[in-house]
């Protein structure tokens, strides 16, 4: 179904009333196929919902390696803040994340 909508001409950034885009809801439930679909299909990989969180702060509430590595691979900005002043980084800190704190380090994330 997903490959069918995005081989039509659809606005892949179009957003719900909460201001969410295709991409932060698969990147929240982790659908890894989805979230590199759309990208490469030209989804914003920055844009905010209401709240300023991108993808890449959904997928990193959720711990979702596979697709923060591809966010962070296609551009995602590791140092982004949402509305609440949280980064990748102090969500991955304030989880004890390891493994995702060592990879935002590598790509850049600082404690701001």
């Amino acid at each position: 179904v997903v490959k069918y909508l995005l081989e039509k001409d659809i606005n892949i950034n179009e957003k719900n009333n909460k201001g969410d885009t295709a991409l932060m809801l698969a990147a929240q439930k982790g659908y890894l196929q989805i979230a590199k679909a759309l990208i490469d299909r030209g989804a914003i990989i920055n844009d905010k919902d209401e709240n300023g969180r991108t993808p890449l702060l959904f997928a990193t509430e959720n711990g979702n390696m596979e697709i923060i590595s591809y966010m962070i691979e296609r551009g995602a900005n590791v140092n982004e803040m949402d509305n609440s002043g949280r980064t990748p980084l102090s969500i991955a800190t304030r989880s004890n994340n390891k493994e995702l704190i060592e990879l935002l380090k590598k790509n850049g994330a600082r404690r701001l």
